[in-house]
C-alpha cells in the first residue's frame, strides 16, 4: 500500500519530464489535450445524430468540453508555465467588470440591434415596440446571461487570454489575430460537419475566413478594456442575439456574422489598423 502512495524516481522523472514539456510548449499542450478529448465530446451530438437518428441537446453537451477541457487546461497550463503571477492575472482579467459604462452598450443594444437589422426578412405581421421589448426582456437577455454564465466567459478565458493575449504579446496583434483564428475555427468543426464532408469541409474553410474579422474585433474589446469577462459577454451577445432574440422574433435563426464584420471594420478603421495593441498583455509570452 506504502509503494502506491509514495512517487518511485521513475514518475517522479516522468512528471519532471511532462512539467518541462508543458512550460516550453504551454499552447501546444493545450491544443493536443482540447483537440482530443474536447472534440470527442463536442462531436458526441454530430454521431449520435447521424450514427443513430437520435437528437442531442447541443448546447448542454457543449458545456462539458468547454469547462474541463478549455479552462481547465489553460487555469492549469498557465500555473505550471506561466506561474502564480501569470495564474493571477489571467483571473483578474477574467472577473474584471468594472470598466467604462458605455462599453456595455455594445453587447446590450449595439449587437443586437445590428443583428435585427442584418436580418433581412420582412418583419411579422403586429411586430410592435411592444413586441420588441418584450423579446429582449424574455428572450435575448435570457439568452445572453445562459450563454455568458454557460459557455463565452470560460471560451475566451482559453482563447483571448491564454492563447490569443500572449501571442499578441510576443508577435503583435494582427500576427496574433491570424495564429489564432485557424485554431478558434477547428473548435467549432462538430458545428459544421453536418452534411457530406466536402460540404464540411467548405463550410469549415468559410468558417476560419469569417473568423478573422471577429478574433480582430474581440483583440481590440480586449485592449480597450482589458477585461477578459467583457469580451465574453460581447462573445455572448452575438449568439444570444442570432440564437435567442432573431427566432423569437422571426421564427428563424439571426446571422451571427454580418454584425461582427460590420463592428470589425468599424474596430479596425477606428484603430487605424493597430487594434489598439496594450501595452502589457495580462500574462507573460507564450511558448509554442
Amino acid at each position: 500500500m506504502n509503494g502506491l502512495l509514495t512517487s518511485t524516481p521513475a514518475n517522479t522523472s516522468r512528471w519532471q519530464r511532462l512539467g518541462s514539456f508543458v512550460r516550453r510548449h504551454p499552447l501546444i499542450t493545450f491544443l493536443v489535450v482540447f483537440n482530443t478529448f474536447g472534440q470527442a465530446l463536442a462531436f458526441a451530438p454530430v454521431i449520435a445524430r447521424s450514427a443513430y437518428g437520435v437528437e442531442l441537446d447541443t448546447d448542454l453537451i457543449l458545456i462539458v468540453p468547454t469547462l474541463l477541457f478549455l479552462l481547465l487546461p489553460a487555469l492549469v497550463i498557465t500555473r505550471v508555465a506561466r506561474g502564480r503571477e501569470g495564474l493571477r492575472a489571467l483571473l483578474r482579467s477574467m472577473v474584471q467588470f468594472r470598466i467604462r459604462w458605455w462599453w456595455y452598450l455594445l453587447p446590450l443594444f449595439i449587437l443586437p440591434a445590428l443583428t435585427l437589422i442584418s436580418t433581412l426578412s420582412v418583419p411579422p405581421e403586429g411586430l410592435s415596440a411592444t413586441t420588441l421589448v418584450m423579446a429582449y426582456l424574455t428572450a435575448y437577455l435570457p439568452a445572453l446571461l445562459f450563454q455568458f454564465v454557460t459557455t463565452n466567459w470560460w471560451e475566451e478565458t482559453a482563447w483571448m487570454g491564454f492563447v490569443q493575449a500572449p501571442l499578441q504579446e510576443r508577435f503583435g496583434p494582427w500576427k496574433a489575430v491570424l495564429l489564432t483564428s485557424p485554431f478558434f475555427a477547428l473548435a467549432h468543426i462538430s458545428a459544421v460537419f453536418d452534411g457530406t464532408f466536402i460540404q464540411g469541409l467548405v463550410k469549415f474553410v468559410l468558417l476560419t475566413v469569417l473568423v478573422v474579422p471577429i478574433r480582430a474585433l474581440l483583440a481590440w474589446v480586449y485592449n480597450r478594456t482589458g477585461s477578459i469577462a467583457f469580451v465574453g459577454l460581447v462573445h455572448a451577445a452575438s449568439n444570444a442575439s442570432a440564437l435567442g432574440l432573431v427566432p423569437a422574433l422571426y421564427q428563424q435563426t439571426g446571422d451571427a456574422g454580418v454584425p461582427f464584420l460590420v463592428l470589425a471594420v468599424a474596430a479596425i478603421a477606428f484603430s487605424r489598423g493597430r487594434l489598439n495593441v496594450r501595452n502589457q498583455s495580462i500574462t507573460h509570452s507564450a511558448g509554442v
